[in-house]
């Protein structure tokens, strides 16, 4: 989908970028999601959030430091990925993203696309997970 919509980079360096950033932000959401369904969720999530996320998303912030998307200037599949990681963190975890300053810029910068405008204004809030998770906000 990424290369039918032109989503997906513009240089083989771009390219290399989204798909390692990729990966780096599917890790962050499998180590949530196994978080969500344990049955120790409440048990273990103050820990996670204290002594996990925040080593999870330290290189996200340093790969994107100040740049506008995670392809530079060019926006990419990926960066929607990592919006809705980011959004999910920032409602499971509110604060935990304030000690890096630029992934909450970069979850503002996704959510002022006016199509991205569009869709949360007229969205129903619906939890993030299925009805088994133990840890289950929604928004």
């Amino acid at each position: 989908m990424g290369r039918k919509y032109n989503l997906n980079g513009t240089t083989p360096e771009e390219q290399l970028a989204i798909n390692l950033i990729e990966q780096q932000v599917v890790d962050v959401y499998r180590n949530i999601t196994r978080i969500n369904y344990d049955p120790q969720a409440n048990k273990l999530k103050d820990d996670f959030i204290a002594n996990v996320l925040p080593g999870d998303l330290k290189p996200l912030s340093t790969w994107l430091g100040d740049k506008a998307f995670v392809a530079k200037s060019t926006i990419s599949y990926c960066d929607f990925l990592l919006f809705e990681v980011l959004y999910k963190i920032s409602i499971h975890a509110p604060g935990s993203l304030d000690p890096f300053p630029n992934l909450k810029k970069f979850i503002e910068r996704i959510m002022s696309l006016p199509q991205m405008v569009e869709y949360f204004k007229n969205s129903t809030p619906i939890p993030f997970n299925g009805i088994s998770a133990q840890w289950n906000p929604s928004a």
